[in-house]
């Protein structure tokens, strides 16, 4: 908390302000300060007195007042109880926010035993008041969960602490529809709770301002027995890999497949926290240690929450093998690849094959518009380049690619492993592949390579008691005790992150501490709370940092999981310093990436990455999606002002996409999308170029005034990949949505090249009357119109005669084709 008076900040058990003596109000002490709103998951619990309105008339107006008095009373201590909010009392009815101000891990849990505690407070009362009101006393509650908006209202003198947004208005009609005595729950609610809770459904009510039935669910109560939900380094705790022996030893199957000269795909698929990267680990471990696996060359790249850009994923494998930095020129690059290549005996014309493609690769080298290089053609060359480098490197010995959290990498990259995975099947290459479970890893069809596919289930609560029990050196050095030894493992839920971020948490908290004889418990374990998802206790971690840390952690978030420190100042000048990146390194939040220069400092560095992917995305979800526009807007700010408007880079293009589109210019991100899309589509990666275009057409058709001239030109774009993919209808909607914008604005050069397109379609659909009747139209628009000056009418005008003659030449009428050719060369 912070004095009112000098603004110091304050331990909560402190009575008198260490900066200037003041005494401390109980106010300041209850409730921490909040520099700022944000974005959160909170649980809102709205309590109603049943039948006020009766109750009032039969009352004296003081006896009422007496009442509400005695019934606030006794619902306030119970919120406070759960170290919940107390956001407002309304006539008879509370409102009260769990996860806001302070988060804790088990929020919806502390709501749903306050509801509990409520409706037992309120019998306690009834009996009071039996022989005055003649009936019971009963409350009916609402409880929901979600994302809020929480923040100071007002202004700051008369600012107050409030929670918005649709769980609040969902949680009050969820108790206005509540019967007395009753308390309904959201489905959200019930996800979280129903394994310490009972319930049963209401069905489907008809909410006030829902407009689809709204799934509820009656409290019956608590169940005797819950079931469970589904980097300690820096503290000296560390354990064995336990519970995943039969996963480890398949992964040491297929390497040993590998070794032998049979290349393999291997893909591990998991939750977030199952311990896919720790497996990897494993395995590496074993292959550089085991003598059978000696010469074994190990490459590895993670894939970014950011999203991937073309070949992304073949550029992060390709600087690993050669050591090439994100600040080298193109020249720099192709010497790097170039000494690589001789070091392993490649010949010139292998070098002469490679060298050149390598800028397309690490996206330093755009197709220009007169480029004789045909996209297809260039994707042929990419992939016969990286088969010519990985069987060269293969000659040498075994060789194992590692690609993590494939659900972000590009569509380029995958077909690229996929293609070369086959052709490689008869050498000795291990591919592994890991991915949550939005990575379909069973659809990749790799053909002649083969593919095993490990899904890691959750472990068992012994191997989560194993792993707990090694993590402080055995059973005979486990401080925790039997009974929170037991909730902890519970409430693991097999996922051997929570497990850790709950030892994590309790150190923080000073609940297990280290002296001179080891580990020990310091409060009385049945008073220990253990966390119940991994969310609420990460949101927790946040809370309790310093306004300022928190504030840096924050911002950094909007930059990715790895960031630059010149970057983050960039977009937070207030936020980012050494002192508070060191702290946040300490917390293990962050962890400093360590390159040559800076190996000796313990934290300054100039770059940083989150120590999980998961703190920093809930980090990012905290945010306000205001504030997060603005940070975005930064970023992007000063990327346009390093790398300019047009970048050389496509790594720089795709960052200038990602926080435009998402700040508060997103034209200029829509902009952005388009040139990354169209250089996607130089380098035939298709699928990403559609990707881009998509998304930049979302932006761009939400705007009150439509670009329609790039809208126009995007939809062409999309409508030119998706006919040689075989999706022939979308194409043909996405031209006649042109043609039909090119019509009624004049553009008679666009209309006639829609009609040109239109009839390559309808050709490949067997239509060939249907063809030849809009290469018709095309020519006579061209024809008709004063066009003498016009050079884009001239070439359009050529190729409508080009087109002419080849769908003349494919139906037989040889002496028609060679008229319009000879056409089409002249116009040309």
């Amino acid at each position: 908390m912070k004095c009112a008076n000098c603004q110091f900040d304050v331990s909560s058990g402190f009575a008198f302000c260490p900066g200037c003596g003041s005494k401390l109000s109980p106010a300041v002490a209850a409730s921490p300060i909040v520099p700022q709103a944000d974005r959160r998951s909170a649980t809102v619990l709205f309590a109603d007195l049943s039948g006020f309105t009766s109750i009032a008339e039969r009352l004296d107006p003081e006896d009422v007042r007496t009442l509400q008095t005695d019934l606030f009373g006794a619902l306030r201590g119970i919120i406070e109880h759960y170290e919940a909010f107390v956001e407002k009392f309304v006539g008879d009815a509370v409102m009260a926010v769990f996860g806001a101000p302070l988060a804790h891990e088990d929020d919806p849990l502390r709501a749903v035993n306050a509801a509990l505690d409520m409706h037992a407070a309120a019998a306690t009362l009834s009996k009071r008041w039996r022989h005055r009101l003649g009936h019971p006393l009963t409350l009916h509650i609402g409880i929901n969960s979600g994302r809020v908006v929480a923040g100071n209202l007002g202004a700051a003198a008369d600012a107050a602490y409030a929670v918005t947004g649709d769980t609040v208005n969902t949680a009050a009609r969820l108790q206005s529809a509540a019967d007395a005595g009753q308390t309904l729950v959201s489905r959200a609610t019930f996800l979280l709770t129903q394994h310490a809770f009972d319930f049963e459904s209401g069905g489907n009510l008809t909410l006030k301002g829902k407009t689809e039935p709204f799934s509820v669910y009656r409290l019956l109560g608590a169940v005797d027995q819950p079931h469970t939900l589904r980097g300690l380094a820096a503290h000296g705790l560390a354990a064995p890999l336990v519970g995943r022996e039969n996963d480890l030893a398949r992964m040491v199957g297929a390497a040993k497949l590998a070794q032998g000269g049979q290349a393999h795909v291997l893909s591990l698929v998991a939750e977030a926290g199952m311990g896919k990267t720790r497996l990897v680990d494993a395995l590496l471990e074993q292959i550089v240690s085991v003598t059978q696996f000696a010469d074994t060359a190990v490459r590895r790249v993670v894939c970014s929450s950011l999203g991937q850009r073309p070949y992304g994923v073949t550029a992060g494998l390709f600087r690993e093998a050669y050591g090439i930095e994100s600040a080298d020129s193109l020249d720099e690059a192709r010497h790097k690849v170039e000494q690589g290549l001789r070091g392993l005996g490649a010949e010139d014309v292998e070098v002469a094959l490679v060298v050149p493609i390598v800028g397309y690769i690490l996206g330093l080298q755009a197709i220009g518009q007169l480029s004789e290089i045909e996209p297809e053609r260039l994707k042929r060359q990419i992939f016969m380049a990286l088969r010519t480098v990985l069987e060269r490197r293969l000659a040498q010995g075994p060789l194992v690619l590692v690609v993590e959290d494939l659900q972000w990498a590009d569509a380029a990259s995958i077909e690229g492993l996929v293609t070369l995975s086959d052709w490689l099947c008869e050498l000795p290459l291990l591919v592994v592949l890991s991915g949550r479970t939005a990575f379909a890893a069973a659809e990749l069809d790799f053909g002649r390579a083969p593919h095993t596919v490990v899904r890691l289930e959750p472990l068992t609560d012994a191997a989560i008691e194993a792993q707990l029990i090694a993590l402080f050196g055995g059973a005979s050095a486990d401080p925790i005790g039997p009974e929170l030894h037991e909730r902890i493992v519970r409430q693991a839920g097999g996922n051997p992150l929570y497990l850790e971020e709950v030892v994590r948490s309790l150190i923080s908290d000073g609940v297990l501490t280290r002296d001179g004889r080891g580990w020990r418990c310091a409060a009385p374990t049945g008073t220990v709370e253990v966390p119940s998802s991994i969310e609420g206790l990460l949101l927790s971690r946040i809370d309790r940092l310093p306004g300022r840390a928190r504030r840096t952690l924050q911002s950094a978030a909007i930059l990715g999981p790895e960031f630059e420190f010149d970057q983050l100042l960039a977009v937070d000048e207030d936020a980012g310093d050494r002192a508070t990146l060191g702290m946040l390194c300490d917390s293990e939040f962050l962890i400093p990436v360590r390159t040559a220069g800076n190996l000796a400092e313990k934290h300054p560095a100039q770059r940083y990455r989150f120590a999980s992917t998961m703190a920093q995305e809930v980090a990012y979800h905290n945010l306000l999606l205001r504030r997060r526009a603005e940070l975005h807007q930064r970023a992007g700010n000063f990327l346009e002002a390093l790398h300019g408007t047009s970048p050389a880079r496509l790594e720089d293009l795709d960052a200038l996409c990602h926080h435009f589109s998402r700040g508060q210019d997103q034209a200029r991100g829509a902009r952005y999308l388009v040139s990354a899309g169209d250089w996607a589509r130089g380098i035939y990666a298709n699928d990403d170029a559609l990707r881009y275009y998509d998304r930049s057409l979302c932006i761009l058709e939400v705007d009150a005034v439509h670009d329609v001239q790039t809208i126009g030109g995007i939809r062409e774009h999309i409508g030119d990949l998706l006919g040689p993919m075989g999706r022939r209808e979308d194409a043909r909607r996405q031209f006649g949505a042109v043609l039909a914008w090119a019509s009624a604005t004049g553009d008679t050069v666009r209309e006639a090249r829609m009609q040109r397109k239109l009839a390559g379609l309808h050709w490949d659909a067997g239509e060939r009357e249907r063809g030849f009747g809009c290469l018709r139209e095309g020519l006579r628009l061209l024809q008709g119109a004063a066009l003498d000056s016009d050079i884009a009418a001239d070439i359009e005008l050529a190729h409508l005669c080009q087109e002419m003659g080849r769908l003349s030449f494919r139906t037989g009428d040889n002496q028609g084709a060679a008229e319009w050719g000879e056409r089409a060369l002249r116009q040309a």
